[in-house]
């Protein structure tokens, strides 16, 4: 939403969704910046069922991450990760996602 309007977002640009008291944002680059959008959808179910085989992958229990965005992985405490997506924003990967993830990007 924008005002009284609404800002379509291309999907294969948006990095991540989250969700954020019942409210789902979506990350994409608007000029060049990485911006959040808010959705009208309250949940990142509601996110996976629009999208179905889409392959985002969900990091968090309130992230959901398009791999392809990730330009780059490191380790944290825990037996975490940290994945940078545009703009130097990290996201931090849940332990039990983080082997999957690796997995997925093929370390």
């Amino acid at each position: 939403r924008a005002g009284d309007g609404h800002v379509f977002l291309e999907l294969k640009r948006t990095t991540h969704f989250e969700v954020e008291d019942e409210v789902v944002y979506a990350w994409a680059p608007v000029g060049g910046k990485l911006s959040r959008h808010r959705t009208d959808w309250t949940s990142l179910g509601e996110v996976e069922a629009a999208f179905p085989g889409s392959g985002f992958l969900r990091i968090q229990r309130h992230l959901l991450l398009r791999p392809e965005a990730i330009l780059g992985l490191r380790p944290i405490e825990g037996g975490r990760a940290a994945v940078r997506v545009a703009d130097g924003v990290d996201l931090e990967v849940s332990r039990s996602m983080t082997p999957k993830l690796k997995e997925w990007l093929g370390l």
